[in-house]
């Protein structure tokens, strides 16, 4: 699944990007090693208004609860939202034709289990700056302040053979979709047949990835750059050639 992903673009790289002005002056969480589990705002251009990058929190709560207990609940359990059933499942069926969403971000954090010993692996779209989530979004009343929360998940889709590799106990990658088919997405037109068709694994051959060093995050300076660069494990590279 995509728990943890590296957020550390500017709303002026964003917006030069994305060719698309920011909303308003609200600020989304810029960090290097970024917790789904933190529920931090981020940037996220919507099906509904897809002239602006507007700011929204990560954890879907559908727009049909009313309990804050309840909410919060779903909160925790809506990070990721699966292709495979989004269809089926109550929190996500009614959001995913009108208001599926881009999730820009600079890539995202995977482990390798070898052996019941975790290796974390950086990736991200090659050669681009920015890398293009698909997800859905809906909009939650808090009763007690009516304030309205716009809330998202990232989807998820099974892997190809090199997130098979890196993530290879779930065996699954975000939706990464390349400019053309992140501005599909969005489009109001689509059919069923179409978002379907749009949820499949972006190839491995668009795709770069490469390990860093295990992370804490407890102790670890989630703003520093440094969290994402390579890291060689020998181990691995032995292991691979067995």
């Amino acid at each position: 699944m995509c728990y943890t992903v590296d957020n550390k673009n500017s709303k002026k790289v964003l917006s030069d990007k994305l060719k698309r002005p920011f909303k308003s002056d609200q600020e989304a969480l810029e960090a290097t090693f970024l917790s789904g589990f933190a529920h931090p705002k981020m940037c996220m251009v919507k099906q509904e208004q897809p002239d602006v990058i507007d700011i929204a929190r990560w954890g879907l709560v559908p727009g049909f609860i009313s309990d804050a207990a309840k909410a919060k609940e779903y909160f925790i359990n809506t990070l990721n939202a699966k292709a495979d059933t989004i269809f089926e499942k109550v929190s996500f069926k009614n959001s995913i034709m009108p208001r599926r969403c881009i999730i820009p971000i600079s890539g995202f954090y995977e482990w390798r289990d070898i052996n019941k010993v975790k290796y974390p692996y950086y990736i991200k779209a090659k050669d681009q700056e920015i890398t293009c989530v698909g997800g859905i979004y809906d909009y939650w009343v808090e009763k007690a302040t009516g304030e309205v929360h716009t809330t998202f998940s990232m989807i998820t889709t099974e892997a190809n053979p090199l997130m098979s590799k890196i993530h290879n106990l779930k065996l699954r990658q975000p939706l990464l979709l390349s400019q053309p088919d992140a501005e599909q997405w969005i489009d109001n037109s689509l059919k069923k047949e179409d978002v379907i068709e749009l949820m499949k694994p972006l190839g491995e051959e668009f795709m770069s990835a490469h390990t860093v060093k295990k992370i804490s995050p407890k102790t670890a300076d989630v703003f520093s750059e440094e969290i994402k660069s390579e890291f060689d494990y020998p181990e691995l590279a032995l292991y691979d050639s067995m």
